[in-house]
């Protein structure tokens, strides 16, 4: 009996029960515009209500040759007035190179304290650095935040972080400057050929990392997307250009060298429900990447965005049909009835009582897998090039000819998830 006690003991201790959240996950947001239209400003009057902070993009710097370059943002501060606001300053990897010594350094803190200083006294919630350093080279970023810290105390001062850092033993040192500090989870992987299709967040390293960061003790924050991407590739199928912002219009979107990887509203409403159930209470705010306004081709809508913030259940799920149009012919339209962007179905399967068709075919990215008397299939040729759908969206997927009227046509779709 004792034996079986001792055994329920240390089995149960082997596996601790999972602790309920009981701290509030806020929400906060990057706007990452560097010409401040009124786009901009409408998205931030319409989402105050819902975001608890607003990081801005305040300058970029690299360095050449040893010099620093730098480009300035100007945010309009009277649209951030009563609202809790940080600036970001990104730097640009090309810095790895000077190992951070006196002069760049300077260069930084300057540049931040008189950022800081265009705005109202009190105004500012934090100062922020985003820069991908080398693993290998976190003590000379250190070096730079402290620096900067020191700089603008007491105002709060923070970084980015890749889930790399975390595995590096200086990294608890890095942490200790900037408490606070923004895991960013997203964009870690991109695909190396046309070939292989990844995701923007990959769920089990973001559990791994995560983790990590608790163990680690110090307070932090995590990035998550709303944003998708267009990765080029070239003629040997290498990744030439990453397009995360806008996609020039130059681009050839019509060729085969790209993909598209997009941020999945619904598995981030998943994994953002589970951190409020069940995260450490280090893990502080969830910082979306970034604030959605109008005309962004690469981004959720602002509507999209609040449902995924506020927890709201999203529908998901594709209508099909079949009818003939005015000519005779039948059109197999899709309409996306999802609350969310979301992807292609992959299969789409058209039966109906009676004889093959006198002709098909597949249109929008599809390819007929097969045809037969009562029978058309078509599939989805390659997922990996087309955006998720936004909802609302129709397009017709292909059409058939039937030499009588048929009977009992009915579509059934195979969707990607």
């Amino acid at each position: 009996m004792a034996l079986c006690a001792v055994f329920a003991i240390s089995f149960l201790g082997c596996k601790p029960a999972l602790v309920k959240r009981t701290a509030a996950l806020p929400s906060e947001v990057y706007v990452w515009q560097r010409s401040w239209k009124p786009e901009i400003t409408a998205s931030v009057s319409n989402s105050k209500g819902w975001l608890q902070a607003y990081h801005l993009l305040a300058a970029e710097v690299r360095f050449e040759k040893g010099e620093v370059k730098t480009t300035r943002i100007q945010p309009d501060k009277a649209a951030m007035a009563g609202l809790r606001v940080g600036l970001v300053i990104r730097i640009f990897p090309s810095a790895a190179k000077t190992g951070w010594d006196v002069k760049a350094v300077v260069e930084v803190v300057d540049l931040v304290k008189s950022l800081v200083a265009e705005w109202p006294e009190g105004s500012l919630a934090e100062v922020q650095l985003d820069y991908d350093c080398p693993d290998s080279k976190l003590p000379d970023f250190t070096r730079l935040l402290t620096a900067v810290k020191e700089a603008v105390s007491p105002l709060p001062v923070s970084c980015t972080a890749l889930p790399s850092w975390l595995r590096e033993k200086e990294f608890a040192d890095l942490a200790a400057v900037a408490p606070g500090y923004v895991l960013q989870v997203h964009s870690l992987h991109l695909p190396d050929s046309r070939g292989k299709r990844v995701a923007l967040v990959d769920l089990e390293e973001t559990d791994e990392a995560v983790a990590r960061a608790v163990k680690i003790g110090v307070p932090f924050r995590v990035a998550l997307p709303t944003y998708s991407c267009v990765v080029e590739f070239d003629a040997a199928g290498k990744v030439r250009e990453v397009y995360a912002e806008d996609v020039p219009q130059a681009l050839p979107l019509q060729s085969s060298n790209y993909l598209v990887l997009d941020a999945d509203a619904y598995g981030m409403t998943t994994l953002v429900s589970k951190w409020r159930n069940e995260a450490s209470p280090l893990m502080k705010s969830v910082v979306w990447y970034r604030l959605p306004v109008a005309g962004d081709r690469l981004n959720w809508s602002l509507d999209v965005m609040k449902q995924v913030v506020e927890g709201t259940p999203l529908k998901r799920g594709w209508k099909a049909e079949c009818k003939a149009n005015d000519s005779g012919v039948h059109e197999i339209r899709l309409r996306q009835a999802g609350d969310a962007p979301d992807d292609l179905p992959l299969v789409a399967v058209v039966t109906w009582r009676g004889a093959e068709p006198a002709a098909a075919d597949a249109l929008r990215g599809y390819r007929m897998i097969g045809s037969g008397p009562g029978y058309l299939g078509l599939e989805l040729e390659d997922p990996g090039r087309l955006p998720r759908a936004a909802p609302g969206t129709e397009m017709v997927i292909g059409w058939l000819r039937l030499e009588r009227e048929a009977k009992e046509m009915n579509v059934s779709l195979k969707a990607a998830q």
